[in-house]
C-alpha cells in the first residue's frame, strides 16, 4: 500500500532538518523481533493490550500538550480516525489542554465512552497528587480518568508505600483505572525499578530506535514487559540536536519514499515493531500530521529486516548528535546535557526556539560550565555527545549570554 504524500512538515524532517526516530529490535546479527499482525481493515484503528489493565487501548494516541480551547476540529477528526487515547496533563499550557478536552467533552458527551483519557501530575506526593487530580477531573468535566501519571519521573526514590497506599486507595474510588509514570531522563533505571511495584501499571517513556540500541533500554522495557507494565512510546522521532551529514539523511529519505513510506512514518512503524510498546503517544498540532501518522498506523505492511536494519545503521552512526536521556553527564561532572540537548532539538527539530528557551530558563547559567566538566561529561555520555559544542550552540543560539561564552574549540 501506498501512504499518503508527504507533508511539508515531514518533508523536512526526513531530510534531516527535524530529526530522527523509531526502534530497531535486535543488534547486528540476532534476528529481530516479529511485529505484531497488522491491520485488517484502513478503517480501523490496531489496538493492542495495555500490559496487564485488561485496557485495548489504540496504537496512535493524541498527544494534547500544546492543545488549546477551540480544538474542536482537530479533536473531532482524531476521533474520527481512531486516535481515541488523548494524553494531556496539568501543567500543559496551565490548564489549558485539559480545558479544551473538557470543552470538547461538553460539546460531544457522547464521545467519552469511545475516549480513553491519560492525565499526570507533577506532584508525587499524596497530598499533592490529591490536589492536581481534582483540579485535572474538574478541567476535563469527568468523575475519572482512564489513567493518572507522575509526570517526569527520573529518580525510582519516588516509588514509596506511601505512594502506592495512595494509588490503591484513589484507584479502588473509581477515581482513575489505571496508574503510573511518564520518564524522559534516566529512563532504564526508572523502569526497572517500576517493574517491581505492582501498584504501578503503566509508563509512558521517551522511546526511538536511537534509545533501543542500548542494552539497557532493553532490558528494562523486557522487565516492564515480564512484570506486566504497559508501556506507551514518546518522542519516538528521536530527533537530533546537532547537525548531521545531509547525504546520508537523503539516501535514507529516499529508500524509504520509494516504498511510498516518508520517513517519519518508517520511525513510527519501527516502533511499533517493538514486542513491548502497546502504543505509540504524538503530538500531532494539525490535520496533516494526524492523517498522516494514522496511515502508518493503518498500514498493512510492516517494515522489513532490512529497512529495520537501515535505520540501525542511522542510529548508530548519528548517536553523538542526539541524547539518550540517560543523566550520565549530569551524574559524572554535574553538567546539565540532556536539557541542553532536548533545547537544541526543540528548537532545530520541531523549530520551537520559546520552549527552549523555557527550558534552558530552568537551569544554572550554561555559560558558567567549565571546559573541563563539559570535556569530563563528554567522555563518561555512552553516546559520546560533544558537550561543549552543544553548550556553546545553545548559549550563541538560545540565551543572551553568548558574549560571554569562553572559546571552545571542541
Amino acid at each position: 500500500m501506498t501512504l499518503p504524500a508527504l507533508s511539508r512538515r515531514r518533508f523536512l524532517a526526513a531530510l534531516g532538518l527535524a530529526g530522527a526516530g523509531a526502534f530497531l529490535g535486535a543488534p547486528l546479527g540476532c534476528s529481530a523481533p516479529q511485529p505484531a499482525a497488522p491491520a485488517q481493515s484502513l478503517d480501523r484503528m490496531p489496538t493492542r493490550p495495555l500490559g496487564h489493565t485488561g485496557i485495548q487501548v489504540p496504537i496512535l494516541s493524541f498527544g494534547c500538550v500544546d492543545l488549546q480551547p477551540g480544538s474542536r476540529i482537530l479533536l473531532r477528526r482524531a476521533m474520527d480516525l481512531g486516535a481515541t487515547l488523548w494524553e494531556t496533563g496539568a501543567s500543559y499550557g496551565g490548564g489549558a489542554s485539559e480545558r479544551a478536552i473538557g470543552e470538547y467533552l461538553q460539546a460531544f458527551p457522547r464521545d467519552r465512552d469511545r475516549l480513553l483519557l491519560l492525565t499526570k501530575s507533577t506532584a508525587f506526593d499524596p497530598d499533592g497528587l490529591e490536589r492536581e487530580l481534582a483540579g485535572s477531573l474538574e478541567r476535563l468535566g469527568v468523575d475519572r480518568v482512564d489513567f493518572y501519571l507522575l509526570h517526569g519521573v527520573d529518580d525510582a526514590e519516588v516509588f514509596t508505600p506511601e505512594l502506592g497506599r495512595w494509588v490503591e486507595q484513589a484507584r479502588s474510588a473509581g477515581r482513575f483505572r489505571a496508574f503510573g509514570l511518564a520518564t524522559h531522563k534516566n529512563m532504564a533505571p526508572v523502569l526497572t525499578a517500576a517493574a517491581e511495584h505492582p501498584w504501578i501499571d503503566l509508563a509512558m517513556v521517551a522511546c526511538s530506535y536511537r534509545h533501543l540500541q542500548e542494552e539497557p533500554m532493553r532490558r528494562a522495557l523486557d522487565a516492564c514487559q515480564q512484570a506486566g507494565v504497559g508501556l506507551i512510546a514518546m518522542k519516538t522521532q528521536g530527533l537530533a540536536s546537532l547537525p548531521t551529514d545531509p547525504q546520508a539523511e537523503g539516501k535514507l529519505l529516499e529508500r524509504f519514499v520509494a516504498q511510498g513510506r516518508s520517513l517519519a512514518q518508517a520511525r513510527l512503524q519501527a516502533v511499533w515493531a517493538h514486542p513491548a510498546i502497546a502504543c505509540i503517544c504524538s503530538k500531532m498540532p494539525n490535520v496533516a500530521i494526524l492523517e498522516e501518522n494514522t496511515a502508518a498506523a493503518k498500514a498493512p505492511t510492516a517494515l522489513g529486516a532490512a529497512e529495520l536494519e537501515a535505520l540501525r545503521e542511522h542510529a548508530l552512526a548519528t548517536a553523538p548528535a542526539a541524547c539518550s536521556g540517560c543523566g550520565v553527564c549530569q551524574r559524572a561532572a554535574g553538567v546539565p546535557g540532556a536539557e541542553i540537548m532536548r533545547a537544541l532539538m526543540y528548537t532545530h527539530g520541531y523549530g520551537e526556539p520559546q520552549r527552549a528557551r523555557a527550558l534552558l530558563g530552568n537551569l544554572p547559567s550554561i555559560s558558567a560550565l567549565e571546559p573541563a566538566a563539559l570535556a569530563q561529561a563528554s567522555g563518561a555520555c555512552p553516546r559520546r555527545v560533544p558537550l561543549a559544542q552543544a553548550a556553546q550552540r545553545a548559549a550563541a543560539q538560545l540565551t543572551p549570554e553568548s558574549t560571554q561564552w569562553p572559546a571552545i574549540t571542541t
